[in-house]
């Protein structure tokens, strides 16, 4: 220990540097993983903001809502569970530019059944 401490202070500009460059890499960490938990928020937060109690995903989907895809004949099987009150719901997702400008709009599409539930 003593030996650490000689050599810290002799080399005082050398460790404040490595200090930096270490408190600088928490911070990148720390912004990053913040920015990329506001981006999935971003992106999910239409459906968190629904009244629906639960969603139903196919098998293969990953707990992807965007991937599932249920047939005709579990639809209504589902239905007949629930009683009636449950509703497909389509996502689409596309990118969009306006004539005569170069910017990119990222649209969602929820299309449902306006009967439905």
């Amino acid at each position: 220990m003593g030996l650490a401490w000689k050599e810290m202070k002799h080399s005082r500009k050398k460790f404040v540097l490595i200090e930096a460059i270490l408190v600088l890499m928490i911070f990148m960490v720390i912004f990053l993983s913040g920015l990329a938990n506001g981006l999935k928020r971003a992106v999910s937060a239409a459906i968190e903001n629904t009244d629906a109690v639960s969603f139903v995903l196919s098998e293969g989907a990953d707990d992807l809502i965007t991937v599932s895809s249920l047939d005709t004949g579990l639809l209504e099987q589902i239905q007949g569970m629930t009683g009636g009150d449950g509703t497909p719901l389509n996502i689409q997702r596309m990118n969009m530019k306006q004539e005569g400008s170069e910017t990119k709009l990222d649209i969602t599409y929820f299309a449902i059944d306006p009967k439905g539930y």
